[in-house]
C-alpha cells in the first residue's frame, strides 16, 4: 500500500548535472511526487508553474525559488528524487 503523503503535492523543482537522467526519467519522477506536468530545461528566473516537476541542470536553492512563487514548494537533487521515485515505485507497507 503506497501512502498518502501530503507533502508530494508540492511543486518540485529537481536540478543534476547535464545528461544524469533527468528528462530520462521524468515522468517516473513526476509521478513519484504526484506532478501534473513537466518543465524541461528549467532556468532559474523562469516561471514557477504550480504542481509541476521543474527540470535543471543548474543547482537552485530552496530559499531564492521560493520567493518567486505563493505556494508550497520543493527543491531537491536528482539523487534524491530518484530515491523517492525507488519508494514509490516499491511502494511502502504501513
Amino acid at each position: 500500500m503506497t501512502p498518502d503523503f501530503k507533502f508530494l503535492h508540492f511543486t518540485t523543482i529537481v536540478h543534476g548535472p547535464q545528461q544524469v537522467g533527468k528528462t530520462k526519467n521524468a515522468q517516473r519522477i513526476a509521478d513519484a511526487y504526484s506532478m501534473d506536468g513537466i518543465v524541461d530545461d528549467w532556468h532559474f528566473g523562469m516561471p514557477i508553474e504550480r504542481n509541476k516537476l521543474h527540470l535543471s541542470y543548474v543547482a537552485v536553492s530552496h530559499a531564492d525559488c521560493e520567493a518567486m512563487c505563493d505556494f508550497p514548494l520543493r527543491v531537491t537533487n536528482y539523487e534524491v528524487a530518484m530515491e523517492m521515485v525507488k519508494i514509490m515505485e516499491e511502494g511502502i507497507t504501513t
